[in-house]
């Protein structure tokens, strides 16, 4: 058996019910044939480039499955006979296709695991970090502390606290 990727675009004003129903009868279709469906993606509701069939607006549905040569005219014809599909396009995957993909999702999966982080990155123990910390009702520091945790000499800490929000005077009653 080949292997298709047949790509559908459904009227978008159909509710979600009746967009499953076309999704699973072709899924249905494909499996009573012979086919064997690998993946069905549901991209969703999208602007289309120009318009079909005077509609602006379309569900893109994406089926990837293999059959045998024969089914593909036969699901084309079916695509043709529902008319809340607005536009199709089916094409055959070639050996080179498949393998692109499998390296784009083993590519994918290894982008989900998070690795440890190198050593360089982690703090070290020496450095307390709960000791670098200053109460900020009392002080405001402009300049981070030096690697001892102490303040440095031309850092500026002033005395009171300033505010961020503008002082609005109150007129005269």
């Amino acid at each position: 058996m080949k292997r298709y990727e047949s790509v559908i675009i459904v009227n978008s004003s159909l509710n979600e019910e009746t967009l499953n129903r076309i999704t699973s009868r072709i899924e249905d279709f494909i499996k009573k044939h012979g086919g064997n469906l690998i993946n069905t993606n549901l991209w969703g509701k999208r602007r289309l480039a120009y318009p079909l069939k005077k509609f602006q607006y379309g569900f893109y549905v994406i089926l990837d499955f293999e059959a045998p040569s024969g089914l593909v005219g036969e699901l084309e014809r079916e695509y043709r006979l529902n008319e809340h599909i607005l536009r199709y396009m089916t094409l055959y995957k070639d050996k080179k296709a498949i393998l692109a993909e499998q390296k784009r999702k083993e590519e994918a999966d290894k982008l989900k695991v998070t690795p440890e982080l190198p050593e360089i990155a982690k703090i070290p123990e020496e450095l307390n970090i709960t000791e670098n910390v200053i109460n900020t009702e009392e002080y405001i520091v402009s300049e981070k502390f030096s690697k001892g945790g102490e303040p440095s000499a031309d850092m500026k800490i002033d005395e009171e606290p300033q505010t961020t929000e503008p002082s609005i005077e109150q007129p005269p009653a």
